[in-house]
């Protein structure tokens, strides 16, 4: 809803109008009420891990072991595989010369070094069934690609130089690649191929052609044990680092990060609407940079499954697995079928820091549990102290070991996690004891449970709007109010709570009482003027109790957050954009839930001709109980 006359808030980096700033709070519980939520340290139970479903936390019984105490983070390849002896193995990028053995199921290793002398990244590791020990790595020549062959437990090695057969594309990408034996004796070997060394210009800095443009997965064929690989074939478009695993049935599973560097011009919106869209906020920026908006910045990240069933040759039935920039995946299959995705979770959120998270899917990837398990994390100020690629490996007893990079004692330390998911019978009983539909808190505000689902977002085409209040430019409000229909579809969305009303000046009034915090200041804006520079609680028609607070930003919305959070011991936050267009729309797929058009009886905006915000409630709620 836009009121005719709004407060602008000064003197701000993004200033926005009335209402729309602070309609709504997400709310979800755990155990600990602050930014960082979830803690992995050791309780006097032993270590642990997290589990998060519908915003709860709960912790697990875990154990972590030491395998060297400190990296640096960031971009580690970590791979964990078995020899026939049971013996567990481990090596990566970031490791390179350095082969970790445990004798023992995982709870002590051993370390011992080796030497490949050309060896820079290293790409891929696997143990074939004969115990030879096969890696893939780029060389200091650059991407060329070369595989590793040791017949002695990694003690020594013997490389070589692949031909690959790489056109239309001239450049081969290995980091974090997948390499798999197959029951029929074949191997598969995942690469990137670019046709330019930014993906999106050759190498003269002429830009690429359309088709040519981004990352291209291929899944390349060996007959021979891995000394040639004379086949390949297209896993999917824009991506890469895709992982393999084969089933029982022969199936072969793959999961892949999918990542685009440029626009298509079916592309309804920005590169930074995309990632915002997706999930993306400007404070916990990484490798995004939050104030570009060229091609080169659209790097929105999901792991994506897809399947094949004639040995990798052809891929089907893609299908989102992640949600905004978590990627970079890997796959095991425990001994009761259960199928495991974890993923890199590349940016700090409600409920963690940076680092490895895992779901659960009992059809082999066709579905997944709603619980998200949480192993590792870096610390809130270094968002790659938790970056690893992840590995994992499933144990006899249905448990797992994971590879990952954890933040202990003011550093990143490698870790060996040995864990297990919840059974089928146990998430089950969580599914039954649901959490409550709404709930009042000590405000007096009521919280309406909203459950997640895919559906196609309108919001990001009135971006127009919001970025020219954004810029001190005049609203563009007709366009916001009428805009064109381009639906963007939102394919992975949480369950969450969110507030009935706007947040009103009588809640924003006691949390500036109890914190001395200053109270809303700005401008009074028509759409076409200026009128007059105050505090809307000095302004009559914009000071009373049941009236929406206005004049207050993101930074003093997150405040007001912090506060509440601490009073209630949950965790509140702001609704992403998506969710609170989601639950106004309640489930419709019209502009608003009442239709396509602007309406003076169901909402107050410039035709309504009041010119100042009405009391919360005073319009019909939705079919959820919003207003």
């Amino acid at each position: 809803m836009v009121n005719r006359f709004g407060y602008q808030r000064s003197g701000t980096s993004a200033p926005v109008a009335a209402v729309l700033i602070f309609s709504a709070l997400a709310w979800s519980i755990s155990n600990r009420a602050c930014a960082t939520r979830i803690d992995l340290r050791a309780s006097h139970d032993g270590d642990r891990i997290a589990v998060v479903r519908q915003g709860k936390v709960a912790y697990l019984p875990a154990q972590r072991v030491e395998l060297i105490p400190k990296v640096s983070g960031g971009g580690y390849a970590r791979y964990i595989r078995r020899s026939r002896n049971g013996d567990l193995h481990v090596m990566g990028s970031g490791i390179e010369g350095t082969l970790l053995r445990s004798e023992d199921g995982g709870l002590n290793w051993k370390s011992h070094s080796y030497k490949i002398d050309d060896l820079r990244f290293l790409s891929a590791f696997i143990i074939l069934r004969d115990d030879t020990f096969l890696i893939v790595f780029m060389s200091h020549a650059g991407h060329d690609i070369h595989v590793g062959r040791s017949q002695d437990g990694g003690r020594s090695w013997r490389s070589r130089k692949l031909d690959l057969d790489l056109q239309p594309y001239n450049e081969a990408m290995g980091y974090n690649s997948g390499l798999l034996e197959l029951s029929d004796g074949s191997l598969l070997l995942t690469l990137d191929l670019r046709a330019g060394p930014d993906a999106l210009t050759d190498g003269n800095g002429n830009d690429l052609p359309l088709a040519l443009k981004g990352s291209f997965p291929h899944a390349f064929r060996s007959f021979d044990r891995g000394t040639t690989f004379p086949e390949k074939s297209l896993i999917t478009l824009y991506g890469g680092e895709a992982h393999l695993l084969e089933l029982p049935s022969g199936k072969i599973l793959q999961c892949v990060r999918k990542q685009r560097w440029h626009r298509l011009p079916s592309d309804p919106i920005a590169p930074i609407d995309a990632k915002l869209r997706n999930g993306y906020r400007r404070e916990f920026d990484s490798e995004e940079r939050a104030t570009e908006n060229s091609e080169r910045t659209n790097r929105v990240k999901n792991l994506y499954l897809s399947e094949s069933t004639d040995g990798g040759r052809t891929w089907k039935y893609e299908r989102q697995a992640t949600s905004f920039l978590q990627c970079s995946g890997d796959m095991a299959l425990l001994a009761d079928g259960t199928l495991v995705v974890e993923f890199l979770h590349r940016y700090p959120d409600d409920l963690a820091n940076t680092g490895i998270r895992a779901r659960i899917s009992d059809d082999a990837g066709e579905t997944f549990r709603e619980e998200t398990y949480v192993l590792s994390q870096g610390n809130a100020t270094y968002m790659d102290s938790g970056s690893c690629y992840p590995g994992t490996i499933a144990m006899p007893d249905n448990s797992l070991i994971s590879i990952c990079a954890n933040w202990v004692d003011g550093k990143t330390r490698l870790e060996a996690v040995h864990w297990k998911p919840l059974a089928r019978q146990q998430s089950a009983q969580r599914d039954a004891s649901e959490a409550p539909k709404h709930f009042v808190n000590s405000l007096g505000m009521k919280m309406i449970g909203v459950e997640g689902k895919p559906f196609d977002a309108w919001t990001p085409s009135g971006t127009r709007f919001t970025r020219r209040m954004a810029s001190g430019q005049m609203a563009d409000a007709a366009f916001a109010i009428n805009r064109p229909r381009v639906p963007i579809r939102v394919s992975y969305m949480d369950n969450y709570y969110l507030g009935e009303f706007p947040v009103t000046n009588k809640m924003y009034r006691q949390f500036v009482e109890e914190t001395d915090y200053k109270k809303p200041i700005g401008k009074l804006v028509d759409f076409f003027w200026i009128k007059t520079r105050a505090s809307p609680w000095d302004v009559e028609d914009f000071a009373d109790d049941d009236l929406p607070v206005t004049a207050v930003n993101n930074v003093d919305a997150a405040a007001f957050c912090e506060w509440l959070s601490k009073r209630e011991g949950r965790t509140y936050r702001l609704p992403r954009y998506y969710e609170f267009e989601y639950a106004q729309r309640a489930g419709t797929n019209t502009r608003f839930w009442w239709g396509d058009q602007p309406d003076v009886r169901m909402m107050n905006y410039g035709r309504s001709l009041i010119g100042h915000p009405t009391p919360v409630g005073s319009y019909p709620p939705n079919p959820w109980g919003f207003y």
